[in-house]
């Protein structure tokens, strides 16, 4: 909702590993799993040019 509001504007997200591991990892902690689904669905509530870009970095991709 804050990005909506104040678009045009970036989500940067550093170290996004950190938030979770791979969905198909069973040694997800449910709090990790309710994170990484929560920020699905705000991506998904994004409309195309809506003025948000959202851009991640990590030094762990395979943990992606």
């Amino acid at each position: 909702a804050a990005a909506k509001a104040r678009a045009p504007c970036v989500i940067f997200i550093d170290e996004i590993d950190s938030v979770g591991a791979k969905r198909s990892s069973s040694q997800l902690h449910p709090y990790a799993n309710q994170t990484i689904n929560q920020l699905l669905a705000e991506m998904d509530g994004f409309e195309k040019n809506e003025g948000i870009i959202i851009l991640a970095a990590t030094n762990r991709r395979d943990y992606l």
